[in-house]
This record gives structure tokens, sequence and C-alpha cells, in this order.
């Protein structure tokens, strides 16, 4: 004897769940992570290289015993507010204009500010280990490789405590 259930389900009563669902905090949370997964690569990849950048950063002004501060923390928390508005805003425009299988600007954003962060954590790395290989590769980024005998952890460090060269 073979077990079969028939199980029938309407339209409506289908419907009628997910309404059910939508009213909850838990739907408004569900349905706000569905709105943004088309871009959900490119958040993730920039909340990778912001922690990243963070961490190394926290590593560097502990090497150098600069000490830590709400006021960073605060820049750190609105650059990545302004990472992914600017993220947002590319994407809503490829959308309004119906262009979002056709260029994808939102990636090369994403790519750009990726880079950006990479290059930050390079120079942290730098400022963390004095290895030779990090400070290479900082110097060509930055153009400085014939410069041998100048300070780049210096340099890295007062750019990066915001420091200006009139205060020399």
């Amino acid at each position: 004897m073979q077990n079969s259930y028939k199980v029938t389900v309407t339209i409506n009563e289908v419907f009628s769940k997910i309404w059910e669902v939508a009213k909850t905090p838990i739907g408004w949370l569900l349905s706000l992570l569905l709105y943004f997964e088309p871009i959900k690569d490119a958040y993730i990849l920039m909340v990778i290289v912001v922690v990243m950048d963070f961490i190394t950063g926290i590593g560097a002004s502990v090497k150098h015993k600069i000490p830590r501060s709400s006021s960073r923390l605060k820049n750190s928390v609105i650059k990545c507010f302004c990472y992914f508005g600017a993220v947002f805003i590319f994407w809503q425009f490829e959308i309004r204009l119906g262009l979002e299988h056709v260029i994808g600007s939102y990636k090369f954003i994403a790519g750009f500010i990726a880079i950006v962060e990479i290059i930050s954590i390079l120079e942290n790395m730098a400022v963390i280990t004095g290895n030779p290989i990090f400070l290479k590769i900082v110097r060509l980024i930055r153009g400085k490789v014939r410069e041998k005998h100048g300070d780049l952890i210096g340099d890295i460090l007062e750019e990066k405590n915001g420091k200006k060269d009139e205060e020399k």
C-alpha cells in the first residue's frame, strides 16, 4: 500500500502567509536583505577590506604607541557609510535608467574603494612589520621607488594621523 498525500494550497493562502511574515520586524529585515541582494557581493568585499584596514590600522597604532580615539573611530564609521552610499547611489542610478545589466558601474566603484583600502592595508603592514617587501610595494605605489633613504614609515604615520607639512 502506498501513502500519497495531496497538498492543495491556493495562491491566496500563500500570499496571506507571506503578508503575515512581512508585517513583522523579521519580515522587514528579510525584505531589506532581499532588496540589497544584487549588490551584496560588492558590500561583502567592502566590509572585508574596511575591517582589515581597521585591524591593521589598530596594529600600526599599537606598535608606534599612537593613542586610539573616538574621533578616529567615528571617521572610520563615516567612511564606511560613504562607501556604502556611493555604491548604492550608482546601483540606483543604473536601475532607474534600466542599465543594471549593461553597465555595472557600482562594481567599478566598489573595486576602486577596495583598491584604496588595500593600499591602506599595505601601508599599515609596512608600518607594523617594517618588512622591505611592504616598503617597496608602498614606494612603488607612491611613485617613490628611487627614494631609499626617506622615512617612509614616518611619512605614512604623519598622513594617517592628519599632521600637515606646515606643522614640521
